[in-house]
């Protein structure tokens, strides 16, 4: 358990609950370790949430899904802008 993030874990651990651990510092460390809120304060799920990355509109439309038209649209908007039309 390294850093912040397993120090406010032991101590939830050693006495128990969490019922001294404001919101926000429980946010702000998960936030800035990239530790579960719900792992640090009770010790439940998993560690570390995985980040998913968003599909780039190249990547949809090479795995065949179709796109909507509002994304159709910001893309052409985009791709407009860029060649500065």
């Amino acid at each position: 358990m390294p850093g912040m993030a397993g120090h406010v874990r032991r101590n939830t651990q050693e006495n128990g609950n969490t019922k001294n651990l404001r919101m926000e510092n429980l946010f702000a460390v998960a936030d800035a370790t990239n530790f579960s809120a719900k792992w640090i304060a009770l010790g439940k799920g998993p560690e570390r949430l995985e980040v998913i990355k968003p599909y780039t509109p190249v990547e949809l439309l090479e795995a065949g899904k179709p796109l909507s038209n509002d994304l159709l649209a910001a893309i052409l908007r985009a791709a407009a802008d860029k060649i500065g039309g």
